[in-house]
C-alpha cells in the first residue's frame, strides 16, 4: 500500500478516529526530507498526528490491527527531582515521553514520594533528563531511589519491665 500527504487514515485504536496527514517526512539518521507519498517499507514520520507508539492506521475500509510489540522491562531506575517544585512542564514532559517511548516508565514511589524514572540504560535516562532541560526548560537532578527499610523481630526475647 501507499499513503500520501493530505490522505485521510483511520486509527485502529479504541477511539477509531480519522486523521488527515498534513506532512510526511522520510527519515534517514538525523536528516528529514519532505515527501508527497510513501510506500510499504518506507520509514517516515507523520507530523501533526497525535498517537502512541505502536498505533495501527488503515484506510478505514480494512479493519486490521498489528499485534502489540514486546516491550522488555526497564533495567535501571533513577529518582528525578525538579529544581522548581511547581514546574508545570515537568508532568507534561514526562507524560509525552512515556507516550512516545514504551520502554520509558515513570511512577511515584508511595513510601518515599519520589518520582522514579525507569528505562533501558543510564544513557537512555540521561537523554530524557537533558530533553527535560532543553525542550521544556525544567532543570532536574537525579539520584538513586530511596529504599524503604523495614525491621521486624525475628526471635523471641525475654524481658522484665513494669510500666508505672
Amino acid at each position: 500500500g501507499k499513503v500520501g500527504r493530505g490522505d485521510t487514515i483511520q486509527s485502529m485504536a479504541a477511539d477509531r478516529r480519522k486523521v488527515r496527514i498534513p506532512r510526511l517526512v522520510r527519515m534517514h539518521a538525523n536528516e528529514m526530507e519532505d515527501v508527497e507519498s510513501v510506500g510499504a517499507g518506507d520509514i517516515v514520520a507523520m507530523f501533526g498526528v497525535d498517537c502512541a507508539s505502536g498505533t495501527t492506521f488503515t484506510d478505514g475500509k480494512t479493519k486490521l490491527s498489528m499485534t502489540s510489540m514486546f516491550v522488555p522491562d526497564p533495567v535501571i531506575s533513577l529518582a528525578l527531582v525538579p529544581a522548581d517544585k511547581n514546574a508545570p512542564n515537568f508532568s507534561k514532559a514526562l507524560g509525552r515521553f512515556t507516550k512516545e517511548d514504551p520502554t520509558f516508565r515513570v511512577h511515584t514511589d508511595d513510601e518515599s514520594g519520589q518520582t522514579i524514572i525507569s528505562g533501558m540504560g543510564e544513557l537512555h535516562l540521561e537523554i530524557y533528563v537533558e530533553r527535560l532541560k532543553r525542550e521544556y526548560g525544567v532543570e532536574c537532578s537525579t539520584g538513586n531511589p530511596k529504599v524503604a527499610f523495614r525491621e521486624t523481630a525475628s526471635t523471641r526475647s525475654k524481658f522484665a519491665y513494669t510500666h508505672k
